[in-house]
């Protein structure tokens, strides 16, 4: 006999692009020169190219980012969801792109997470598939808890979450890093991204449309 409750995953493929908070320009810490530097310039230029460095990636750190954009596809069960921060400002009257995700993610699958740290199912309800899924969900989470929002994530979700695929590691290992590039992997598996396309967590939508693409692929779908 059939047996019909078998749990079905629901995978979903997410795009996301991060942004720096509105007030990061408070939270620069303060560099300073090593102590055997003495001339000002050379003092001067340090810190101005430590700050340059620590804005250049400050968007993909908690606290210092916010998500920007962010779209979600579930394939197999027809659902999509998009956010953009453009017209939720403060004031707005809309939602934030992350509580606007956590409640479709919720509204959607609201068995798929346990607000429990140790309860984990035999078979997960619902994964992410995603180019670096553990910064999104850590962003997500941790936005999410903010007091300003004060809208946390079901545990599960978020934090020592392994129900997530990463498709950066999957196409590029680690150790294989500093010789393989996007370029490589495109032409090798015969796929053309849209003209601009410069890497992951960009353009959310063609982040989307690539993953669909490579996950099918490796047969992650």
């Amino acid at each position: 006999m059939a047996d019909n409750t078998k749990i079905v995953t629901a995978k979903l493929l997410v795009g996301y692009r991060t942004k720096p908070v509105d007030n990061i320009k408070e939270l620069v810490p303060k560099f300073q020169a090593p102590a055997n530097y003495k001339d000002k310039d050379k003092i001067d230029a340090h810190i101005a190219a430590s700050e340059a460095e620590f804005m250049q990636t400050a968007h993909l750190n908690p606290y210092l980012g916010t998500l920007d954009y962010v779209v979600i596809i579930d394939p197999k069960n027809e659902r999509a969801g998009r956010w953009s921060s453009k017209g939720r400002e403060k004031g707005s009257g809309q939602l934030p792109v992350c509580l606007a995700a956590r409640a479709w993610l919720l509204k959607e699958y609201p068995e798929a997470w346990s607000g429990d740290l140790v309860d984990r199912p035999a078979r997960p309800k619902a994964i992410f598939i995603a180019f670096e899924p553990r910064t999104f969900l850590k962003l997500l989470g941790i936005e999410c808890s903010l007091p300003v929002h004060n809208s946390p994530l079901p545990a599960s979700m978020w934090y020592g979450n392994v129900d997530h695929r990463d498709i950066t590691e999957a196409m590029i290992p680690r150790e294989s890093a500093k010789f393989v590039t996007w370029g490589t992997v495109f032409t090798q598996r015969g796929i053309k991204p849209k003209d601009g396309w410069t890497g992951p967590c960009v353009d959310p939508e063609e982040d989307v449309v690539l993953l669909t693409e490579l996950a099918s692929q490796v047969n992650f779908l």
